[in-house]
């Protein structure tokens, strides 16, 4: 495994990579084949709740920017409301790290609504407010 890491390694790290391939075998990384796919470990898990991170980041980055609100201004608290908020547990963490707030929440139960409170009936400044995760004030 530490073989497989070396050569992922090598392109961003050639001088550190080089020398712990030197370790392990005789020529240096640059010249080993590409780790191919069955090499690396997948978990179908793991990336799905990434996706649904870096789309949950995506979102409130661009509702910082939609307020004017810069990525280097702190915010205090964002909360993420998810069909699956629990998933997104783990990596709350990582979500306030990303987008630059003090600390991000996740409700323990979430319940979309119908009727009369669907976007598509209320007005253009509702709508705004209506947005799944937004961060809650400036500081």
């Amino acid at each position: 495994m530490l073989e497989v890491v070396t050569r992922l390694a090598a392109p961003l790290l050639p001088l550190i990579s080089e020398v712990i391939w030197r370790g392990l075998t005789a020529n240096g990384p640059c010249l080993a084949d590409w780790p191919a796919q069955g090499e690396l470990p997948a978990d179908a898990e793991l990336v799905s709740a990434m996706d649904e991170v870096r789309s949950v980041c995506s979102t409130v980055l661009g509702l910082r920017k939609a307020q004017n609100l810069r990525v280097r201004l702190p915010l205090p608290e964002v909360t993420v409301a998810s069909d699956d908020a629990e998933r997104l547990r783990p990596y709350l963490g990582l979500i306030a790290d990303e987008v630059n707030v003090k600390r991000s929440t996740s409700p323990r139960t979430w319940t979309r609504t119908a009727g009369s409170n669907s976007s598509s009936t209320r007005g253009p400044r509702d709508r705004a407010s209506a947005r799944t995760c937004r961060p809650s004030s400036r500081q």
